[in-house]
C-alpha cells in the first residue's frame, strides 16, 4: 500500500482514470495526456527498480515532481468537481510515488497530493499493524521532503502541507497506542514544529477523554501536554 509495487500501481492507475472518464461531472483539460504521461512516469520508475544502482537522486527528484506535480493538477480538479470520493484513488498513487522517491535519495518539494494520500488511506486504517507502517512511511517521506519546506520559514498558513504532515503523523501514532511510535513521532513534532506542539498536544488531551483511549497511551500524552503546559516547554 505504501510501497511501490508496479502491477499493484498499474491496476490503480487503470482504477483511476476509468473513474475519472466515467465521471461526467469532471472535465480535466487532456486527461489522455495526463494518462500518457503517467504511464510514462510509472515506466520509469519500473525501469529504475530494475537497476537501482544507475539512479541519481537529481533524476529521482526530476521524477518526482513531474509524477506528484500531475496528481496534484488531478486532485484540484476532482476537488473543484466535488468528487473527493475519487481521492483515495489518488492516493494509492501519490503516496508509492512518495515513498519510492524517499527510498532512492530524491527530495519532494510537491507535498500535497502526498499529504492528501496519507491522510485518505489513514481514513481505510485500524490495525495497530498497518497504522504503525503508515507512520514508518510517513517519517521516510518526510525525511525526503524539501529543505526549503522543512525550514518552515512561512508559517502563516496553517493548512500548509508540512504542518499537516507532521500533525496527522502524530494521529495516525497515537491509534496505533504503541507509546515509542508515539515518542518518535511526537519528538519529531517538537523539532519540526514547536509552535504547535502546545495546541497538538492540548488538544491530544482532550481526545483522550472523549475517545477513551488505554492508559498507557494517555500517559505519554499527558507527559508531553505537561511538558508544554502554557504554550511553553518545561525544561
Amino acid at each position: 500500500m505504501f510501497d511501490f509495487n508496479p502491477p499493484r500501481f498499474s491496476a490503480d492507475l487503470d482504477a483511476l482514470f476509468s473513474a475519472l472518464r466515467a465521471a461526467s461531472d469532471i472535465h480535466l483539460k487532456d486527461l489522455d495526456a495526463v494518462e500518457a504521461a503517467l504511464r510514462q512516469g510509472r515506466d520509469v520508475l519500473v525501469r529504475a527498480e530494475r537497476e537501482p544502482d544507475n539512479l541519481d537522486p537529481d533524476a529521482v527528484t526530476e521524477i518526482a515532481d513531474y509524477m506528484l506535480e500531475l496528481f496534484d493538477n488531478l486532485l484540484a480538479g476532482v476537488h473543484a468537481a466535488g468528487r473527493r470520493d475519487l481521492t483515495p484513488r489518488l492516493a494509492r498513487l501519490a503516496v508509492p510515488v512518495s515513498t519510492w522517491v524517499a527510498r532512492n535519495g530524491g527530495e519532494i518539494s510537491r507535498l500535497e497530493p502526498v499529504v492528501d494520500g496519507f491522510a485518505s488511506l489513514a481514513n481505510e486504517l485500524s490495525s495497530p499493524e498497518s497504522l504503525t507502517a503508515m507512520c514508518v512511511a510517513m517519517g521516510t517521506v518526510m525525511d525526503a521532503v524539501d529543505e526549503g519546506i522543512r525550514a518552515d520559514l512561512d508559517n502563516s498558513n496553517p493548512g500548509r502541507p508540512w504542518r499537516v504532515l507532521n500533525l496527522n503523523r502524530c494521529i495516525v501514532a497515537t491509534r496505533t497506542h504503541d507509546p515509542a511510535v508515539m515518542e518518535e513521532a511526537f519528538a519529531r513534532l517538537e523539532g519540526n514544529l514547536p509552535q504547535d506542539a502546545p495546541g497538538f498536544f492540548r488538544e491530544g488531551m482532550e481526545q483522550m477523554h472523549i475517545v477513551g483511549y488505554p492508559e498507557h497511551v494517555r500517559a505519554v500524552m499527558q507527559r508531553y501536554h505537561d511538558r508544554w503546559q502554557g504554550g511553553h516547554r518545561v525544561h
